[in-house]
């Protein structure tokens, strides 16, 4: 999964949440991305981004509004279970 975002230059293109109020698209970096399958079944990925990155929509793709999303790469739908802020700064 590294080398696929490693392939687009660490860049994701996206566009604000459908949530939020103005429609503009953003390009963030993901730095780094660690993954591994648990017993059950789940991904867990430890990823390093660029500030304003949002990471449930890199994940789920939101509606093909983030590109490349976790979900192109794996050609699947993605639910985020959880998610954890390990640091910021």
């Amino acid at each position: 999964m590294n080398h696929i975002f490693t392939n687009t230059k660490n860049i994701t293109n996206s566009n604000n949440p459908k949530y939020k109020r103005v429609d503009i698209e953003r390009k963030r970096k993901v730095y780094s991305v660690k993954y591994s399958l648990s017993k059950e079944g789940l991904l867990k990925i430890e990823l390093k981004t660029q500030a304003g990155l949002y990471i449930k929509e890199l994940a789920t793709g939101d509606g093909g509004r983030t590109k490349p999303s976790i979900a192109d790469i794996l050609g699947a739908h993605v639910d985020v279970v959880e998610l954890t802020v390990l640091e910021v700064g």
